[in-house]
């Protein structure tokens, strides 16, 4: 009877290793990389802004006559 029950065994701890791993790869990994994304694109959007800024102001200060 041991036997018989080494099979089921290994199936069963397989099928929880499969469970654990679609748990870690589709509610962890994959929404963690979205969100990473979505930062860059902020960040990268800022540094856009930034360079913006500072070319505003240096117009500025060239166009400002300084004492």
């Amino acid at each position: 009877m041991p036997r018989s029950q080494l099979p089921w065994t290994l199936v069963a701890a397989n099928v929880l290793l499969l469970a654990l791993f679609a748990y870690t790869l589709f509610w962890g990994y994959f929404p963690v990389k979205q969100h990473s994304a979505r930062l860059e694109r902020e960040l990268h959007d800022l540094y856009i802004r930034e360079a913006d800024l500072v070319t505003r102001i240096e117009a500025l200060q060239r166009a400002t006559p300084t004492p």
